[in-house]
């Protein structure tokens, strides 16, 4: 990443603030982007029938994994995780599955919250 930055930015003797930005801009995007693949691969893998077996028999919904097709869902999912914002695309969250939601629940929020704790 430090390469295409280089590339970019023009290299001067004093980074500037607008040089900071970027990069913590590109930064916070990047993650939320590599946080939103598993959520887009286990959304396209999944079976209809597989995640249908998660709502109950008298709903009248669908899985809410099927959401995470949309990347922008995705990502939207991924930041929330890592900012601990507590917002969530699945609107019925035990239709997700047990794998995925332990994804998002244990792993991106514990994450970020150990993040902001060593920011502290």
């Amino acid at each position: 990443m430090d390469f295409f930055l280089q590339k970019i930015i023009k290299i001067t003797s004093v980074p500037l603030n607008r040089h900071a930005l970027i990069i913590a801009a590109l930064g916070w995007l990047s993650i939320a982007i590599m946080g939103a693949i598993p959520f887009v691969i286990i959304a396209y893998i999944t079976p209809d029938e597989v995640a249908q077996k998660y709502v109950p028999a008298v709903a009248e919904y669908q899985s809410s994994i099927f959401y995470f097709k949309n990347p922008l869902h995705a990502i939207f999912e991924s930041m929330s995780g890592f900012t601990t914002t507590g917002l969530s695309m699945a609107l019925h969250v035990p239709t997700i599955g047990k794998g995925l939601y332990y994804f998002i629940g244990h792993i991106f929020n514990y994450w970020g919250e150990l993040v902001l704790l060593f920011c502290l």
